[in-house]
């Protein structure tokens, strides 16, 4: 069976580059009016699919303009389709949860739900409240689809601030509470009997010569005080560092207020991540990633 011949076929090779480049003006002319005529058809017989792009674009225009923020998306949302309990849901990395914009869970429920998508990623999620069909909400899902990233991406930052702060609160904490412990341990103990040494040796010092003290049982004594306070030194030398280590049967956990967790909470506060692998009876791996200038 022949084929019907193309325009461009019927057009004379020396003159197919004019045509080309005539039918490309003529393009380029009448977008505009596809556009115009494209938002009148909406207008007229898809007004909620109108009303949706529309608000998107406003919104879109307005943020780049910073006159507005990307986190006004739900409101938007919720105004053009005449909803009220629309969400908009964020999802961070490495988890299966929504969140809203200030980082509140959003539980979709039995609602339905229109995935964003972005570069193949799942990025959050539109929730009908209780207007719009299922087209409807996937069209809102791909024009708002980069509006949605950057509310993630803040959420995400904003998240990394809070969770570096609250670990520099607590490594202060800690350190404050070290710092008392090494003051009671050194005052109650070692210090002490120090102190109460010094002054038993100034007293034999004024004694003497008029015979009244004997020597040897005075060195023995202080010989002993001396061996106590050093053992109690060493002790509390023995709690800042441990004299042998983390090869034991596994099972380690971050604990909030054990060792690894304030090791978790310098690495976090330097900007890096600690992973944890302790598989019972297989020991303990402890990975500790931060970043450094070249």
């Amino acid at each position: 069976m022949s084929r019907l011949p193309s325009i461009a076929a019927t057009v004379p090779r020396r003159y197919r580059p004019g045509w080309a480049a005539a039918a490309a003006v003529c393009a380029a002319a009448l977008s505009p009016l596809r556009v115009r005529l494209q938002r009148w058809v909406d207008r007229r017989f898809y007004p909620d699919r109108q009303a949706v792009l529309t608000a998107i674009e406003e919104l879109r225009d307005r943020t780049h303009a910073g006159q507005a923020q990307p986190e006004e998306l739900e409101t938007a949302l919720r105004t053009a389709l005449r909803d009220p309990a629309l969400r908009v849901g964020y999802r961070l990395p490495g988890t299966s949860r929504l969140v809203d914009a200030t980082g509140a869970p959003v539980d979709p429920g039995d609602a339905l739900v229109a995935q964003v998508r972005l570069g193949g990623h799942d990025i959050g999620a539109i929730v009908r409240g209780s207007a719009g069909s299922r087209e409807l909400l996937r069209e809102a899902a791909s024009a708002g689809a980069l509006l949605i990233e950057v509310v993630r991406l803040r959420i995400e930052v904003s998240r990394a601030l809070g969770e570096a702060e609250a670990s520099r609160t607590r490594l202060l904490h800690a350190g404050y509470e070290e710092r008392r412990r090494l003051e009671r341990d050194l005052h109650d103990g070692a210090q002490q009997r120090l102190v109460s040494l010094g002054m038993a040796i100034r007293l034999a010092q004024r004694h003497l010569l008029d015979g009244t003290v004997h020597v040897d049982d005075l060195l023995d004594r202080w010989v002993a005080e001396l061996a106590v306070a050093v053992t109690e030194l060493r002790q509390i030398a023995h709690g800042l560092r441990p004299s042998n280590l983390d090869d034991g049967p596994g099972g380690a956990e971050i604990r909030p207020g054990a060792g690894l967790a304030g090791l978790a909470d310098r690495v976090r506060a330097a900007g890096g991540a600690l992973r944890l692998s302790s598989p019972a009876g297989d020991g303990t791996l402890i990975e500790a990633e931060l970043s450094c200038a070249l």
